[in-house]
């Protein structure tokens, strides 16, 4: 029986121009601080993979960054106990770690930012902070105890974007944290890497039972992915065949007077004119020497025999044999005596014996080898004294 239900509408994630806009109104002067904190808390959620109901209370506040020259790197980081697994996490005891890196989708770092609004908005990102994230502010001014609902936060977010007139459908507390996970499926992180920095354990992982920050090569291939983002060579927003940038291929400057070439040009070879007269002594090619006999004749037989066939190979290998194969001789190995082989097996009705072949040295049997026969006096005398020794 075909099912009822309604398709599942889920919550638009947000696009790179909505999440630039916010990086942007981080220095919108016309907003009220409130506003400002609240485009740094969304970008924290966005950029930490967070549902806003793992915010309403977090601790423990970390600054990890590293200033090199006018650029910055690093992290914001802080945990929470607030989350689809908090129940675990209080038998365990663990928090959950929320870290979310200081450059965004722009060229300028949102992080250090939001650090100086959250410090005057009165909320500062220090060791000591405990509490929502983003509280709910008061008609008066301040701040509330609570945090804001999911609700809440989709209102203010779609509120702020509305200022930029970014399209806004769609769009609600649950995009926050599906944003980037969204575009780390596109790019093509790894399973593992998707699952920890979506904040999910992986099965049967007992290595990492050992490990103090199993976000730390899952977080730098995010800041990758990011930072193609940055540069225009992933675009998150586009359709699967255009999500990365083709390089443009490398053109090579035409001189002045010289046309342009195209691939329908038609090309054909052209030998180089004789710069000499050429004398009747003139035996070579002209402007330089003839090679030497021996090189000529050694290139050619390199390219003969690398045209050759194996079956071709062979028939020249044997014609190339001085005198004509003897069936019978002592050189064969699989020369016998009565019903036995002189390494001493015995004859089988498969036996068909081998008068000629190119890889005749292939086919001899080992121990046959080792059975030579006896060619001169000598030979027999060290035979004799080796079986009288026995």
């Amino acid at each position: 029986m075909q099912s009822k239900k309604p398709e599942r509408v889920a919550a638009k994630v947000l696009s790179v121009e909505q999440v630039s806009c916010l990086e942007g109104l981080l220095d919108d002067m016309e907003l009220d601080v409130k506003d400002w904190y609240a485009c740094g808390a969304f970008l924290f959620c966005i950029y930490s993979r967070s549902r806003i109901s793992d915010v309403k209370f977090v601790h423990s506040f970390v600054i990890d960054t590293v200033v090199s020259g006018s650029s910055v790197q690093g992290f914001l980081e802080c945990g929470t106990r607030s989350h689809k697994t908090a129940r675990q996490a209080a038998v365990q005891g663990v928090s959950m770690p929320l870290i979310a890196p200081v450059n965004g989708v722009t060229e300028n770092a949102w992080g250090p930012r939001f650090v100086a609004v959250a410090l005057a908005a009165g909320l500062p990102l220090t060791g000591e902070r405990q509490g929502p994230l983003l509280p709910a502010p008061r008609d008066a001014g301040d701040w509330r105890e609570r945090a804001v609902t999911s609700d809440e936060a989709g209102s203010w977010l779609r509120a702020l974007l509305s200022r930029r007139h970014k399209c806004t459908d769609g769009v609600t507390g649950h995009s926050l944290k599906a944003t980037t996970l969204d575009w780390c499926g596109k790019y093509g992180l790894q399973e593992s890497e998707q699952t920890l920095l979506g904040h999910h354990a992986l099965k049967g992982a007992t290595m990492y039972a050992y490990m103090r920050d199993k976000l730390a090569a899952p977080l730098r291939s995010y800041e990758g992915m990011l930072g193609s983002v940055r540069k225009g060579l992933f675009l998150p927003d586009a359709t699967r065949s255009g999500l990365f940038r083709v390089e443009a291929s490398v053109s090579v400057p035409v001189e002045q007077g010289q046309p342009a070439l195209s691939s329908q040009d038609n090309w054909s070879l052209v030998r180089p004119e004789n710069t000499s007269p050429v004398t009747d002594g003139d035996s070579g090619p002209v402007g330089g020497e003839a090679p030497p006999p021996e090189e000529s004749d050694a290139e050619g037989r390199h390219y003969q025999a690398a045209a050759l066939t194996p079956e071709a190979a062979a028939e020249e290998f044997l014609s190339s044999l001085p005198g004509d194969f003897e069936e019978d001789g002592p050189d064969w190995s699989d020369a016998f005596q009565g019903e036995t082989f002189t390494c001493g097996r015995k004859k089988t009705p498969d036996y068909s014996k081998v008068a000629q072949s190119a890889f005749l040295e292939t086919r001899l049997c080992s121990n046959c080898r080792k059975s030579k026969p006896v060619r001169d006096l000598g030979a027999l005398n060290a035979i004799l004294s080796k079986n009288l020794k026995r």
